[in-house]
């Protein structure tokens, strides 16, 4: 669940309040906005077994007073602006926006994304900055534990002031290396730490966590999918993917983390509409060219059609690519690429054999290679149609008799 939309940020309660003051919570805010809601939040709180979801999509580890100091710079981060109008503690940085005025203000980000910018990348990076190192204690930022992170992170994603495939691509695998250093007994551990203090009995099945960090994963992957739409190109979405799986494995890896493997399955998903397009605009192409070729349609008309079917192909490509990528890694063959650069493929055979179009059919081939040059199975054949072709061409310089080749 969203941060500001769990129970505890709803009742304003903390990890160290006990079942008592949760229902003094509830009930004040029963009694000003006359909705059950809240009760229905206070009996998730003080049932100790249902209330640990709820704990695990929280923020523990980070100290109580500074909890709601955080989400207020969350709420801000959207309108890129801060508005604390309560300070709600004490330290040498008497509030949060003393804490933040400190901070260099550049043309480019506010103080808000400097601050949140610190939740992708690792604990070391908030050593380059005097100022960060201070306003990241005030906020307990040098403590934060993974699941919090995570949790931050995610809120933080759906408020990106600007959805950029570079920008994306980023928090996405900041949000990815967080969660795979998520360990079900630290987190067990700190829990039952916050329980000392609230009073609740201490958590004792891990499996209870496993299965709370596992329905986390579920709103992760959906956090991810809503922000990778939020880039309105369909070739932009592709890029950040690409730009995510090529920064955080090495090219001959087969293992990804976790939720880079779930952003390519939502990927696919939603790409596969989108390549069923470009396949039938592939296969419209397809009959044109065979239909110009069959009526000699003029050298320039001709051309101007293989020039769109070209520029198809390499939608295709670009928006292919992530799923490619995945199924290289581990072994597979994409079955729609695979029927898409056959057909291709057979078209620029035809279209010299029966009509002699030798420049065309290089020009659609020398693309095709291009476009699936990551599938050494299609590059291999492609390339010897292509030598073919060139030797063909090269008899033809020295006056020889042109020939055919088989499919």
């Amino acid at each position: 669940m969203d941060l500001l939309q769990n129970p505890f940020y709803r009742l304003k309660a903390t990890l160290h309040d006990n079942k008592k003051k949760i229902i003094e919570l509830a009930e004040e805010k029963s009694l000003l906005s006359g909705d059950d809601k809240f009760r229905l939040m206070q009996e998730k709180l003080t049932h100790p077994h249902r209330r640990i979801s709820i704990e695990v999509a929280w923020l523990p580890g980070i100290p109580p007073e500074r909890v709601f100091d955080v989400l207020q710079l969350l709420e801000s981060f959207k309108e890129n602006c801060i508005n604390i109008v309560e300070r709600t503690s004490i330290s040498p940085i008497n509030s949060l926006t003393d804490a933040l005025s400190r901070l260099p203000y550049g043309e480019s980000s506010t103080v808000a994304n400097e601050i949140l910018g610190l939740l992708i990348s690792s604990e070391k990076h908030v050593s380059r900055n005097g100022f960060l190192i201070e306003i990241g204690k005030f906020l307990g930022i040098d403590k934060l534990n993974p699941i919090a992170r995570a949790n931050l992170i995610a809120a933080s994603m759906l408020r990106l002031p600007e959805y950029t495939s570079d920008i994306v691509a980023e928090w996405i695998c900041g949000f990815a290396e967080t969660f795979e250093n998520i360990a079900p007994l630290d987190v067990c551990r700190i829990l039952n730490k916050e329980r000392q203090e609230s009073g609740f009995p201490d958590i004792i099945d891990q499996a209870d966590i496993v299965s709370a960090i596992q329905n986390n994963r579920l709103y992760y992957k959906q956090v991810i999918k809503s922000v990778l739409e939020r880039i309105n190109s369909a070739k932009e979405r592709a890029h950040a993917v690409r730009m995510v799986i090529e920064s955080v494995t090495d090219e001959d890896s087969v293992n990804l983390p976790i939720l880079i493997e779930d952003l390519i399955d939502s990927y696919e998903d939603s790409a596969t509409s989108i390549l069923a397009e470009k396949k039938r605009k592939i296969e419209e192409w397809d009959r044109k060219l065979r239909i110009a070729a069959e009526n000699e349609l003029s050298e320039l008309s001709f051309s101007q059609i293989v020039s769109k079917l070209n520029d198809t192909l390499k939608d295709w490509g670009v928006i292919a690519q992530p799923i490619q990528q995945k199924k290289r890694r581990q072994g597979l063959k994409y079955s729609l690429s695979q029927n898409v650069s056959e057909r291709v493929r057979l078209l620029a055979i035809f279209l010299f054999n029966e009509y002699d179009k030798l420049d065309s059919s290089q020009q659609i081939l020398r693309c095709l290679r291009e476009v699936f040059r990551e599938f050494s199975e299609i590059n291999e054949r492609v390339t010897t149609d292509l030598e073919t072709l060139n030797r063909i061409a090269q008899q033809r310089e020295s006056n020889s008799q042109p020939s055919l080749f088989d499919k």
